[in-house]
């Protein structure tokens, strides 16, 4: 038996078996019809000759792999915080002689970026 919710191709050649049995009957329309449903018989038997996709499993394990660990995260975060304000900061904020000037948030992101750096320096050194 033919399980035509299995692939949009199996609907699609049972709905022209049932088109062609609305037509009325002749000899010409059930050979038709009889042809149809061997074209769905074929179209059955073809897809469940072929192989199988492989499931796809849960990539939970692999992906922890590739995750940074907690203060590579905060050193890559601090970064981009230090990298935005910085730019606002030469948007908005850049003095006579064409320095730019440091805000609180800046300097209090910087010494916490040097201290990420650190740890992370005699992480590696050990």
């Amino acid at each position: 038996m033919t399980d035509i919710s299995s692939h949009p191709l199996l609907q699609q050649a049972y709905d022209l078996c049932q088109a062609i049995e609305e037509c009325g009957a002749s000899v010409q329309l059930t050979q038709a019809v009889g042809r149809a449903s061997e074209l769905l018989r074929s179209i059955d038997d073809h897809l469940r000759a072929l192989p199988k996709p492989a499931k796809i499993e849960a990539i939970q394990g692999e992906a922890l792999s590739f995750m940074l660990d907690p203060l590579e995260q905060a050193i890559e975060s601090t970064a981009r915080v230090l990298r935005d304000e910085h730019e606002h900061l030469a948007q908005i904020n850049i003095s006579r002689d064409g320095e730019i000037r440091l805000s609180p948030l800046y300097r209090r992101m910087s010494s916490h970026f040097e201290a990420l750096l650190a740890a992370q320096l005699k992480r590696v050194s050990a």
